[in-house]
């Protein structure tokens, strides 16, 4: 009888701390290190979704209220007692611009906010939907590739059929083809040094088995 009565009240404390008026939220705390968002942004975008009381809100609307926002990546919502949330925010970290008018995080996945937003200096990746991951990779790797010639990849393209160029720091494209990227690009950091003295390359054609085509750059 007295188990029956313990659980008895028991159900019943929970039912009324559940009840959207028990405990109403009264402070939202937000948390994070913010370049491109503020505070004011996130505590607007998540203020239609603070509703009800501690244990009766709802935080999965909360995180995707806060998602709504093109520089927010990741958000964590917990409850405090007796009458608070702590919302942590982690802001996307921009890697590339994608096709110009949007952007790629760490990792490869797009997001578009204003292009006013845009971190200068980024790489620009160009290339069909679904590729993002890949060519991000791909400029990664080149980029590690060529560091000891103190280049860097500035510009990588995926066609339609594909296939890849790429541009670098001192205004040389490199034509890669669909095939052998990498052993491509080894191939020009070996024979960099020795083209280098040759002149300014404004193009080099990398689609041979045994060798490459360049194409100099004019000084009109």
């Amino acid at each position: 009888m007295l188990c029956a009565l313990l659980a008895a009240s028991l159900a019943t404390g929970l039912w009324l701390l559940t009840r959207p008026g028990a405990l109403p939220i009264r402070s939202v705390r937000i948390e994070g290190e913010f370049a491109h968002v503020t505070r004011d942004e996130l505590q607007q975008a998540i203020a239609g979704a603070v509703r009800g009381g501690l244990f009766s809100v709802d935080v999965g609307a909360i995180r995707r209220a806060a998602q709504t926002l093109p520089w927010v990546h990741h958000v964590t919502v917990r409850r405090v007692w007796p009458d608070g949330l702590r919302v942590s925010v982690t802001e996307q970290r921009a890697a590339a611009k994608w096709n110009g008018d949007a952007l790629l995080n760490s990792e490869g996945v797009p997001f578009k906010p204003a292009a006013a937003s845009f971190p200068p200096a980024l790489p620009l990746i160009e290339g069909p939907n679904g590729s993002e991951r890949l060519l991000l990779g791909h400029q990664r790797a080149m980029q590690k590739m060529l560091a000891p010639l103190k280049l860097e990849v500035t510009r990588i393209t995926m066609d339609e059929r594909r296939a890849l160029s790429a541009v670098l720091s001192n205004g040389t494209e490199l034509i890669l083809g669909r095939d052998e990227i990498y052993p491509r690009v080894t191939r020009f950091t070996r024979m960099y040094p020795l083209l280098a003295r040759r002149g300014a390359m404004q193009r080099a054609d990398l689609r041979y088995s045994n060798g490459l085509a360049v194409r100099w750059a004019t000084t009109e």
